[in-house]
Parts: C-alpha cells; structure tokens; sequence
C-alpha cells in the first residue's frame, strides 16, 4: 500500500471505459442524430468495444437514453 493508503497502480493500460466515457459517446450520436439513433451497438461502434463491455457500466439503453437526455439542450430531446 502507499502511503496515503491506497493500493499502487497496477501495470498496463488505463481504462478507456467509463461512465462518463460511454454518456459522452452516446450524447455525440444523439446530438447528430437524434435520441432514436443511440443504441448500444452505436455508442460501442464509437467507442471501438463490443456492445456487451457496456454494460459493465450502463445497465441498459433506458438507463443510458435517461442519462443522455439529462446532458442534451431540449431542442434536441425530441429528435
């Protein structure tokens, strides 16, 4: 352990795959299509992972449309 009491870093990549990550990739395809063009299989498309990687963070497309549509301006919200 550190000294601040956290476990060391372990080697190897940092993760690409966040929250926040897969919310902004879904809210850039909605902002040009609309909220009808996001889907799973869009937003892991974008963000070159498979559909099923995003569920680790997302629980499913209602909860990631839900999280969507809080970070969109209205006028794009009814696309």
């Amino acid at each position: 352990m550190t000294p601040g009491g956290q476990q060391p870093r372990r080697p190897g990549r940092p993760a690409r795959l966040t929250r926040d990550a897969v919310v902004a990739a879904a809210v850039a395809i909605a902002t040009e299509d609309g909220l009808a063009g996001v889907s799973m299989r869009r937003v892991a498309e974008r963000m070159r992972c498979s559909p099923m990687a995003l569920y680790r963070h997302i629980k499913d497309k209602d909860e990631l449309v839900e999280l969507v549509r809080d970070q969109l301006p209205d006028d794009h919200s009814n696309r």
